[in-house]
């Protein structure tokens, strides 16, 4: 039987002591394999379509050009590469920015050790594997700015709706959740709505 290849992540980080311990943690966890770093936006999007990894670890705030744009670059060119955003910006603005760029995934930075390396885990692998995947911060932060727009516009369609109360009650484990792809385009477009 032939063994797995391992998930191919391009990791996207400019601190670099931050960069080397998500390394670090990744190298040990079987069935990962970093293929390349970039310390900036511009570098990400070069890096990831010369090397096409399955997922690209993106930080937000990236010298040069932030990490939505490079995200956005990143998808435009090829959409087959996943790309979760690792980042400590839990704001709103962040958070639908990147959706709206094409992110499959939002995963808060925690301290390195085995709960950040769990997380890494489960998100980097939901990814790869065509779920979108949401801290569930995030989750809460969806609907929250979801209720917050439907009282000053008309309601959420029905799809929405359904989208914002699976991704609140999803499928949650050590503080991440996944949620079924077909709700990333519905979730798309809730992040442009309340941008």
């Amino acid at each position: 039987m032939r063994e797995q290849e391992p998930i191919r992540i391009l990791l996207v980080e400019d601190d670099v002591v931050i960069r080397l311990g998500t390394q670090l943690l990744l190298d040990k966890e079987l069935g990962f394999k970093v293929i390349g770093e970039a310390f900036d936006g511009i570098t990400a999007v070069e890096k990831a379509l010369e090397l096409q990894p399955d997922v690209c670890l993106m930080d937000i705030g990236l010298p040069g050009q932030d990490g939505i744009e490079a995200t956005r670059q990143i998808k435009a060119a090829n959409p087959e590469i996943g790309v979760l955003i690792l980042t400590a910006h839990s704001e709103d603005d962040s958070i639908f920015a990147a959706f709206g760029a094409g992110a499959d995934g939002y995963i808060l930075k925690r301290p390195l050790g085995s709960n950040m390396l769990k997380a890494l885990e489960t998100s980097v692998r939901s990814v790869q594997f065509g779920s979108v995947w949401l801290d569930p911060l995030i989750a809460r932060r969806v609907l929250f700015a979801a209720n917050a727009h439907t009282k000053s516009s008309p309601v959420l369609t029905l799809l929405e709706e359904e989208t914002l109360e699976v991704v609140a009650s999803s499928n949650c484990r050590d503080g991440l959740c996944m949620v079924n792809p077909r709700f990333l385009s519905s979730l798309q477009r809730l992040a442009s709505k309340a941008s």
